[in-house]
């Protein structure tokens, strides 16, 4: 495998990691702001191993959109599935 190659497995898992560490947290919300749950996550090694705040914050608006994303879907799904009743 080349360094290339292994430098993008190790930044995916990165991502991975990062991203799951989000996840699990109840705090973060698609109405979270990065400035206000940061200070949250600086003990976590997940946190510690992505290359910079640009790079962590990036990451953390990709989930929130994520989330933002799912909220619409089931709003959508909740209120279709009511129009029926």
């Amino acid at each position: 495998m080349s360094n290339l190659t292994t430098n993008v497995v190790f930044v995916n898992q990165v991502k991975s990691d990062f991203m799951t560490m989000l996840s699990e947290s109840d705090l973060v919300t698609e109405q979270t702001q990065w400035r206000k749950v940061k200070g949250l996550f600086e003990r976590d090694v997940r946190y510690k191993v992505v290359e910079g705040s640009a790079q962590r914050e990036e990451w953390f608006n990709e989930h929130v959109k994520l989330l933002a994303s799912k909220v619409r879907l089931e709003k959508g799904a909740w209120g279709e599935g009511s129009r029926h009743q």
